[in-house]
Parts: structure tokens; C-alpha cells; sequence
């Protein structure tokens, strides 16, 4: 079962990440891409560097892999991505996040999704087509 202040963490994670879109966009009118990754990244990484080091292979290689394959190669392309496209269809690859996350995470941890995940999945889907469906054009009669 959900506890309050988790559905409250997740609310305020909607919140922080919503809000960051538009200031991401705002950011890269005036810095690269790599370089606003690069100045964010390091500033979480020095934010987070207050535990103790001493992990297990597992963790070693999830960080190895959210350093080079997320940050330094998607996380530079969504942002170029993000620089160029409107921000309700560069939100709409953030959407597709949790369905990959869903899905690998069967794969990767053994987490079955359960009939609400499905049912989720269809939803943020059908939302995506939605907002990237091509508006039909109205004809002008003269």
C-alpha cells in the first residue's frame, strides 16, 4: 500500500519536474546543451556526495550506467531535443519514461506490473498521441 508522504514525494516530483522543463528551455537559449548537462550534473553530483561510498557491484554498475549512457549520451540529446521542439512535444518523451521504466523493470529487477501499471501505460500512450497527433487543417473556402 501507497503511504501518504509517498503519494505527497511523488506529487512534489511531478511538481519539480514539471517546472523544470520550462526553465531547462529558458537555460539553453543561452548554453549548450552538453554544457547546461554538464553544470547541472555536477552540481547534483557534489549535492549527493555526502554518503559513504562503499556499494555493491549492483549499484556500481547502475550509477556506471546513469553516468555515461543517461546523462552523458540521452540526457544531451533530449536536451538539444528540448532546445529545438515545443515544450509540450519534448514533455512527451519524459511521458514515455515511466512506460520503458515499467516495462525494463520486469526485465531487470523482476517487478511484474499489475493491472493498474497496464492500465496506466495505456493511458500516458493514448495522452502522448494525443498531443503528437497532427492537427487536421481547416480549409479556407473563398
Amino acid at each position: 500500500m501507497i503511504q501518504r508522504r509517498q503519494i505527497l514525494a511523488l506529487l512534489a516530483l511531478t511538481l519539480m519536474w514539471g517546472i523544470n522543463w520550462p526553465m531547462m528551455k529558458l537555460s539553453l537559449r543561452e548554453i549548450t546543451p552538453l554544457y547546461f548537462r554538464a553544470l547541472t550534473m555536477s552540481c547534483g553530483a557534489l549535492w549527493l556526495s555526502w554518503p559513504v561510498w562503499q556499494f555493491s557491484g549492483a549499484i556500481w554498475l547502475s550509477l556506471v550506467y546513469g553516468a555515461f549512457v543517461n546523462y552523458g549520451f540521452a540526457q544531451i540529446i533530449w536536451s538539444g531535443l528540448a532546445r529545438d521542439l515545443p515544450p509540450a512535444t519534448s514533455a512527451m518523451s519524459v511521458m514515455a519514461v515511466p512506460m520503458v521504466g515499467t516495462l525494463a523493470a520486469t526485465v531487470i529487477v523482476g517487478e511484474w506490473p499489475r493491472w493498474q501499471d497496464f492500465a496506466a501505460l495505456v493511458f500516458v500512450a493514448a495522452a502522448i498521441a494525443a498531443v503528437l497527433m497532427p492537427r487536421p487543417t481547416i480549409l479556407k473556402t473563398p
